[in-house]
Order: structure tokens, then sequence, then C-alpha cells
């Protein structure tokens, strides 16, 4: 009697992690700026586009992994920086940039060199910069 009680609060036990350790897994990451409104259109600046202003703010941040926002009177400028990276190569792709109901999704990935790429083997500083209309009123911005 007392092995098929303790089988079935092992039963019990399992089952609850179950449903515990599942419902962690389908944690929307976009929840934060909701279901996407509308994609936005952006552009990617070259170092030599940034605004002046805004270029030593990067400056400030960029050896280490940053994000941040600045607005001028017609564009936001959207900044994401993975901070030193050991040598030359990478590169950071846009996946998704999106105003949803709650905010903006800002989502990129980091992609290392490819095998056989000449690299520079000194720190390099990973960062990007991406540009588009200015909104009309102060959005949240979600990161991911």
């Amino acid at each position: 009697m007392k092995k098929r009680l303790n089988l079935i609060r092992l039963s019990a036990v399992c089952l609850y992690m179950a449903a515990f350790l599942t419902a962690c897994s389908v944690v929307d990451l976009n929840a934060g700026a909701g279901e996407k409104v509308e994609n936005l259109e952006y552009v990617i600046l070259d170092e030599d586009r940034i605004p002046e202003e805004l270029m030593p703010l990067i400056e400030e941040r960029y050896e280490e992994a940053f994000q941040m926002t600045y607005t001028d009177n017609d564009y936001l400028y959207v900044c994401i920086g993975y901070g030193e990276q050991e040598n030359s190569g990478y590169t950071i792709v846009v996946n998704d940039f999106f105003r949803g109901e709650n905010g903006v999704l800002v989502d990129t990935s980091l992609i290392g060199p490819t095998a056989g790429e000449e690299r520079i083997n000194e720190p390099q500083y990973a960062y990007i910069v991406l540009r588009t209309e200015a909104l009309e009123e102060e959005t949240p911005m979600y990161w991911k």
C-alpha cells in the first residue's frame, strides 16, 4: 500500500512539473509589444551618416552591450550594441522591427564570422543604428 501511495505521489509530482515546465517554455517574448500592427521601414546607417549628436552617446556605451533610442525632429534612431568582439567579421541581422499594440519590438541577432573569412585579430565593437520615421507619441521599446 505504501509503495502504491508513493507511486501516486511521484506521478502527481511528475505531472505538476511537466505542466509547470510546459507553461514556462511557451512564454511569448513579443508579449510586451503585443500583436504586430505594422512592420516599420528602416535604414541601417553607416557610421558617417549617424547624426553627430548621437555618435558620442554611442561611443560612451559601445564597449559593452547596449540598447538605446535617440529622436530628432524627423527620425527615431534605434541603436543596438553587442559590445567588444575578439576580432572582425561579425554581422548584426535585423530579424524583426515592428509596431505592436503596446509598443515597438526590435529583434536583432549577432552572427559570427564564417569559416575561412579574413579577420582582423584585434577587438572590434559590434553595433547597429536603425533610422525610422519619428513616432507620433512616446512609444515603449521592447528588445529581443
